[in-house]
């Protein structure tokens, strides 16, 4: 089990000050209430969270628990637990029974802890609303004896369905646009939990209602069919759904398609002509992604096929979550060692180019705590040996030349960065895929520049402005899809761009032109036609 260490963020007259740890735990004592031996509190091993795919737990600062005793009597119910700096305490004081022993059972969501029943303390999910629900973690106990803190160990619940498709005929040169996929999954039957701390048996929800869940998101796309490479032949989307693991019933799946040659829609599988695809049975296991590749066809009369792939959320073979301290900060160095600098100091939240500075020559991967909100300008520039930046869903902006001149082989921004800096990615030669979420608004000037591995992009939803040299010389880009939402396009975003560009717009022609567009803003580049929903546009 991993160190705990305690924190202070000290501001004088505007400038941060660090404090050394021995500082920082003697403020800590001073100000920390005096604990019962016999309080109940609870530890979580202090690991990171496996999970990495799709919108999901990060990190968990809190959770809700309820316990019942050895007689089947309800302990307590629906208690908050949050950390306090060396373990996990509620504000209401409980303690251990004198005899006996406790059942627990510990969620992130606090609506999972409803109904349940004294002989069996696992909920019961009535009416339960899946959409929207991010992720949900939990953490079962049966006949847990006294230990303080008590040891937790979180795993995932839910399912994943993450959606990627291809074309059935890949000789002809033609252009699919995936327009959006809706699952509906049946809400009957019993839902399996991962296996309690310490490997004590399964709990199961057991939903006596019925209905149908469904789950819509646009999740516009295009793929080249007969593109150089496997990779640039598959759309994938962005989104993942996350449902409860249903075992039985079926699966249902509607997809929404249009099949595009020579700019001209051939095969419109939209509206009431999308195509549904079912799973009967799917038996689906909590903490595990499924990824249904949906093979798409050309003509009315064919039928869409699908290869099902199935991994853990986590990135290797466990789906255990573990909570981590919201204000650690860890780097992977290339030979191996962790670096961690937990207390992670920072100034109103801001992550500096201070705490990298020793580690530039060698850090390859950064793990950020929810403690982050922005990334300072500059804050990781040159760090040529970073491969790989996890930063926690907190985060609202990334700053100028933030990640300049490193590494990056990928990088997925989180649902709630606002905005992308001028020069933030610009010049990351090893840069290949990007995924911007449908929160940011505005795209700085040179944002992906100098990108030359880089080689499709979407810009999502959201997204309003996108600054000028945004992407010039990305010169292996092929694709790049713009949401109608753009309103204003700087000068030479695609400034030599590699020949045959395919910018596809998702409005409409009259939409394109009223974008306001910097001057010379397609200069020496190889695009000619911008491709709207309703006809091409030449340039």
């Amino acid at each position: 089990m991993k160190k705990f260490y305690s924190f202070a963020i000290v501001m004088m007259a505007g400038v941060l000050a660090m404090t050394s740890c021995s500082n920082d735990d003697e403020m800590l004592n001073e100000s920390a209430r005096v604990i019962n031996p016999n309080e109940i509190a609870f530890d979580t091993g202090q690991k990171g969270i496996s999970s990495k795919s799709g919108t999901t737990v990060t990190s968990l600062s809190d959770f809700y628990v309820r316990a019942s005793t050895s007689d089947d009597e309800v302990y307590f119910d629906g208690e908050h637990f949050s950390y306090d700096g060396t373990a996990f305490r509620s504000e209401t004081d409980h303690y251990w029974p004198t005899t006996g022993t406790l059942n627990f059972y510990a969620s992130n969501q606090q609506e999972a802890l409803t109904a349940g029943t004294q002989a069996n303390p696992s909920p019961i999910v009535d009416d339960y609303e899946c959409d929207g629900i991010k992720d949900w973690v939990t953490a079962t106990v049966k006949a847990g004896e006294k230990t303080i803190p008590y040891p937790l160990t979180f795993q995932h619940v839910l399912s994943q369905i993450k959606i990627t498709a291809e074309a059935k005929d890949k000789t002809q040169d033609l252009v699919y646009k995936v327009v959006g996929v809706k699952l509906s999954a049946p809400d009957t039957g019993d839902y399996q939990f991962a296996n309690a701390t310490a490997g004590v048996g399964t709990w199961t929800i057991d939903n006596s209602t019925s209905g149908d869940y469904t789950y819509e998101q646009n999740m516009n796309g295009t793929f080249n069919p007969t593109a150089a490479t496997e990779a640039d032949q598959t759309w994938a989307s962005t989104d993942y759904f996350n449902i409860l693991p249903v075992t039985s019933g079926t699966l249902t799946f509607d997809v929404q398609y249009q099949v595009i040659q020579n700019g001209q829609v051939i095969g419109d599988f939209t509206g009431a002509n999308s195509k549904q695809v079912t799973v009967d049975a799917p038996n689906l296991l909590s903490g595990k992604i499924y990824t249904y590749n949906f093979v798409l066809a050309i003509n009315t009369n064919d039928v869409i096929t699908f290869t099902v792939n199935t991994t853990a959320w986590g990135s290797g073979s466990t789906t255990d979550v573990q909570v981590r301290d919201p204000f650690f900060c860890e780097i992977t160095l290339d030979n191996g060692n962790v670096v961690n600098l937990t207390p992670l100091p920072t100034f109103n939240g801001v992550f500096s180019s201070y705490y990298v500075e020793p580690y530039k020559t060698s850090a390859q991967i950064i793990e950020l705590g929810p403690i982050v909100t922005s990334i300072e300008h500059q804050a990781m520039i040159s760090c040529k040996s970073l491969k790989s930046v996890i930063i926690p869903n907190t985060v609202t902006s990334i700053g100028d030349y933030a990640f300049c001149s490193t590494g990056l082989t990928s990088i997925d921004i989180p649902e709630g960065v606002t905005s992308i800096g001028s020069r933030a990615f610009l010049r990351c030669a090893s840069l290949k895929s990007v995924i911007i979420p449908n929160t940011v608004t505005s795209i700085g000037d040179y944002a992906f520049g100098d990108d030359t591995s880089l080689t499709s992009i979407t810009i999502p939803d959201g997204v309003t402005s996108i600054g000028g040299y945004a992407f010039a010389g990305c010169s292996k880009l092929t694709s790049i899809t713009i949401s109608n939402s753009v309103t204003s396009i700087g000068g030479y975003t695609f400034m030599n761009c590699k020949s045959g560009l395919y910018v596809n717009y998702t409005g409409t022609i009259s939409e394109w032109n009223a974008i306001s567009k910097g001057g010379y803003w397609n200069y020496t580049s190889a695009v000619k036609v911008i491709h709207c929903t309703d006809g091409d546009i030449e340039i």
